[in-house]
């Protein structure tokens, strides 16, 4: 039976692991370099001190996590947060990620914060389709007009980071 659980300091080798391979094969996280074991129990000490953070456990084994951090340091930005939310390799579709997802957003709730574009509705999924290669798409509702809008990027990896495609 799944189990979402608030995240402890000796979580942080089963995050960094379930971590790695976003880092290493895809344009999601932004980093280059996958955190060790220490920087992961650093970050979480760091969040867990104003935002909520939740792993998602079976049989004694961490197959996700999802936390909120902050979207900008401006003054005007300091109920938004953004939230991030991984599950490890071979676990997916089994609702894992919504699971979390959903505790990570009634926490929020909780805590009087707002997910980045309350005012809105807007989605990002991405799809891996090789090695160095990521498909963003990102469906945006303004909650203001009917507008609605797909955005799809193209990320690939060289040696000076991410690019987008030519139009």
């Amino acid at each position: 039976m799944l189990l979402i659980r608030p995240v402890r300091s000796d979580d942080a080798y089963a995050i960094s692991e379930i971590y790695r391979p976003y880092v290493e094969r895809t344009a999601v996280t932004y980093e280059y370099t996958a955190p060790d074991e220490t920087e992961i129990a650093s970050r979480i000490e760091n969040t867990v001190k104003k935002y909520p953070y939740f792993v998602a456990e079976e049989s004694g084994e961490v197959l996700g996590y999802a936390y909120a951090g902050a979207f900008k340091a401006r003054k005007a930005y300091e109920r938004s947060v953004e939230v991030s939310i991984y599950v490890k390799e071979g676990s997916h579709k089994r609702g894992i990620g919504r699971t979390l997802y959903e505790a990570l957003e009634n926490a929020l709730k909780e805590a009087n914060l707002e997910k980045l574009e309350e005012n809105g509705v807007r989605r990002r999924f991405t799809l891996d389709l090789k090695a160095g290669e990521t498909y963003i798409f990102e469906l945006a509702v303004e909650s203001s007009s009917a507008d609605v809008n797909l955005k799809i990027e193209k990320q690939t990896r060289n040696g000076s980071g991410w690019e987008l495609p030519e139009d």
